[in-house]
């Protein structure tokens, strides 16, 4: 194999680049990619910096990735905003991130396996060492790239909520799973979400017949919720703030609330999630098919038994004013299983590493006010 490239695409890494420069929320279409996925050094410090915004909560955009690249002291070496200028004339939209994602991670599946083999072809050049160690340590090599474990694949806070356009929502081990009816109803393409989402490799050799019994399973638990015939906006709206809600969490800060974050607070004696309006309504904006205004949400959240109230949050002085719904607000929404225990199956989980391949907290604040 000496004198041959590894596969690669710079076209296609780039591309996803200039997608997630252009609509800054592309990357959440992309969990799975890894900066060592990337072949190009620069390419890999640009989404290195890209996945640290985001977990920043801090937007991705042109000017924010110049600057933690020179941060990081890399802004010269990738080429400067010259670069990343050009990465946003490489892709015009990008509605297609996750094809070019998918090409990237696959010729980086490639290259892995082509050092491997390489290390491997070493071992049997190497004439001193026995051959069953040899085989012994090939082994070994092989699954160095992969970490197993026994897991517990768990569904819990079962929802299957028909919207318009209809959608299904499952939590699988605590993260949500977007899925539509087309999908759920196949097997194959069920299984493929639920490997995708959580990154879940079940080893093929003797496991085959246990992954898909699990996949049975958790098809078979989740078709056992019963969804409403049809889902009002009320309730379109009050599942789209709830899970807002259990994805930012608690927030004792201002810095946080201002982020999203509920701050818990008591009022006569009940608990409620409190909070500003700014950051909940930009992200009704993504979740809820409908169009919907601030005083609409006002209005349903006050037969929700809503309120506002000042609170004294973190070490601020001044009391915050905030919107307040009670903490079971969204109880109505819940199809959970009787039975905790009920759902939990476990099988032998198989996750790549993202072994690099040629290389090497501050939310925004939302000054809104509604």
């Amino acid at each position: 194999m000496t004198g041959r490239l590894p596969p690669y695409d710079i076209n296609a890494e780039e591309s996803v680049l200039g997608s997630i420069l252009i609509d800054s929320e592309a990357i959440d279409k992309i969990d799975g990619l890894m900066p060592a996925d990337f072949f190009s050094e620069r390419n890999m410090f640009v989404f290195d910096v890209m996945k640290a915004l985001r977990n920043n909560s801090e937007k991705i955009n042109q000017i924010n990735v110049a600057q933690e690249l020179n941060a990081r002291k890399k802004l010269e070496v990738c080429g400067g905003a010259a670069y990343l200028s050009h990465l946003i004339g490489v892709c015009p939209q990008s509605l297609d991130v996750d094809v070019y994602a998918d090409i990237v991670t696959k010729l980086a599946a490639k290259r892995r396996l082509i050092q491997i083999a390489d290390q491997i072809s070493g071992l049997g050049y190497d004439i001193k060492n026995d051959p069953a160690n040899d085989l012994d340590k090939a082994m070994q090599l092989l699954h160095s790239v992969q970490r197993s474990s026994i897991k517990t694949l768990e569904l819990s806070n079962l929802r299957i909520i028909k919207t318009q356009p209809p959608h299904y929502v499952i939590s699988v081990n605590g993260q949500d799973m977007k899925t539509t009816p087309e999908i759920f109803a196949n097997k194959e393409k069920f299984a493929l979400q639920v490997m995708t989402t959580l990154d879940w490799k079940p080893t093929i050799q003797g496991n085959q017949a246990v992954w898909d019994n699990t996949i049975n399973k958790l098809m078979a638990a989740a078709q056992k919720i019963e969804a409403p015939a049809d889902t009002s906006l009320d309730a379109e709206v009050k599942l789209a703030v709830l899970r807002h809600f259990q994805n930012k969490g608690e927030g004792t800060e201002v810095s946080q609330i201002q982020g999203g974050c509920f701050y818990v607070g008591t009022i006569n004696g009940a608990e409620y999630w409190c909070f500003q309006p700014t950051p909940l309504m930009k992200a009704l904006k993504k979740e809820v098919a409908r169009p919907v205004a601030w005083d609409l949400v006002w209005t349903m959240m006050l037969d929700w038994g809503a309120t506002a109230h000042q609170f004294k949050v973190g070490t601020v002085r001044m009391p915050l004013k905030l919107k307040c719904l009670p903490v079971d607000f969204a109880h109505d929404l819940e199809f959970g299983s009787d039975n905790p225990d009920h759902n939990k199956i476990t099988m032998e989980n198989t996750a790549t590493d993202a072994t690099p391949v040629g290389g090497t907290d501050n939310p925004q604040k939302e000054d809104d006010e509604f």
